[in-house]
């Protein structure tokens, strides 16, 4: 949501008017202008309230030197004031110091309006000079959004250090889209269903993101601002959808974690371990979802062989004595497992089924936190009464299976699972 009204030049700014004598300002362009402060914002703030999400807003620092009860209004809302730039003005004509002095007063302008620092930037017409990432850097910006490269965030290296790039769009820009191309809102609806559709699509195997422009004059207009509302709507309903401002989506990415530049690859390896995200080559990345299934399916077939044996008599002359349900119950009890019948009978359809339908990726979350539940008590007994290693039938294993059962706890099932194909959150 970028909020520019009051900071535009008094003379030919970028607007929808004709521009009839360029020596004098033009009134009418200045109210088009103050109608993104007196209605537009306001009335996507109201959206963002009733749809229950946070965006960033990008502000101009004159703009927010002369609405500053806006600005904390927005900040106060629970949205991210980030900068962009103090005035209209082209900032790859500046000296390195003239650019410093811009970032800095936009910068003092968030701050004495709403009492926060901004973290991210977005350059007058994206455009950026040779010094400009070292001295937002410096400044202690971490993300600027004017690299529209990929449609996922990644990671530069700035003066040998990591930062991020959280990309912009020109493609499903308001600006753009009505200022220039005079679409109706309902041909920018139908536009961003078809984008949002082919991203996700692509999502069930990579990471992707999808950026939407807003400006506080353009898509704060009524019907504008309708169609947002359904392009929300439909997004919403789809499984592993968020909106989310662009210092959060910053904050959660990996190169936080790690940060390493491979000469093979030639880009920064990052891995985010509740997603096991590689940035590397496509086909790398493209592999997670496989070895999700794969790790999966063992996981959950591994902790059949057990119930059989101490429950069924299966696997004899394997190192522990072969059981049944009775015995499994007479052992619960004498350890003080008790009752030990419901103890035996749980363990015995936990792993003769739960075990199967976290193999096969059915109601994921709840099958590996049943499994993990009862490998986390059985480390617990086995500790106290075996010890630490694995060959004496001790704590070693049982944690292990366990640790692999809370990683789909925290992941679900993944793409290639049943409740992907049922379409079961």
């Amino acid at each position: 949501m970028q909020m520019e009204a009051g900071a535009q030049p008094e003379l030919s700014p970028y607007s929808p008017y004709a521009e009839m004598d360029p020596e004098r300002p033009n009134p009418a362009v200045t109210k088009w202008f103050e109608y993104g402060i007196k209605e537009g914002i306001p009335r996507l703030l109201d959206l963002w309230d009733h749809k229950n999400i946070k965006v960033t807003s990008h502000m101009v620092g004159k703009a927010v030197e002369r609405h500053p009860q806006l600005v904390n209004e927005i900040v106060q809302r629970g949205h991210e004031a980030a900068a962009h730039g103090h005035v209209w003005a082209p900032h790859w004509r500046m000296t390195p110091d003239e650019e410093r002095a811009s970032y800095k007063a936009n910068i003092d302008a968030i701050e004495k309006a709403a009492g926060v620092r901004p973290v991210g930037f977005n350059a007058f017409a994206l455009r950026n000079s040779e010094k400009t990432l070292e001295i937002l850097q410096s400044l202690g910006f971490e993300y600027y959004i004017d690299d529209t490269s990929r449609d996922e965030p990644f990671a530069i290296t700035v003066a040998g250090q990591a930062f991020m790039v959280v990309p912009y769009t020109r493609r499903n820009n308001d600006i753009d889209r009505f200022q220039g191309l005079s679409l109706s809102a309902q041909d920018f609806l139908s536009d961003l269903k078809d984008e949002f559709d082919q991203l996700y699509r692509e999502g069930k195997s990579r990471r992707r993101l999808m950026s939407i422009s807003t400006h506080d004059r353009i898509a704060g207009q009524p019907a504008i601002a309708r169609v947002l509302e359904s392009f929300i709507d439909y997004a919403q309903s789809h499984e592993g959808v968020t909106f989310m401002r662009k210092d959060e989506i910053c904050a959660g990415q990996p190169h936080r974690l790690t940060h390493l530049t491979n000469k093979t690859f030639r880009t920064p390896i990052m891995t985010s371990l509740p997603e096991f995200v590689f940035y590397g080559p496509a086909w790398l990345r493209e592999c997670a979802p496989y070895f999700d299934a794969i790790f999966r399916v063992l996981v959950g077939i591994a902790v059949v062989p057990y119930v059989l044996r101490s429950s069924f008599g299966f696997f004899p002359n394997t190192g522990v004595p072969v059981g049944t349900v009775r015995g499994t119950a007479d052992y619960m009890n004498r350890f003080g497992w008790k009752p030990g019948m419901l103890w035996a009978v749980s363990s015995t359809l936990n792993n003769l089924i739960v075990g199967p339908m976290l193999a096969l990726g059915l109601f994921t979350r709840v099958s590996a936190f049943l499994c993990g539940t009862l490998l986390l008590l059985s480390a617990f007994h086995h500790l106290r009464k075996d010890g630490y290693f694995a060959n004496q039938n001790g704590f070693e294993h049982y944690a292990l299976w366990a640790l692999c059962c809370g990683y789909f706890i925290v992941h679900g099932g993944g793409p290639y699972s049943l409740d992907a194909a049922f379409g079961f959150r």
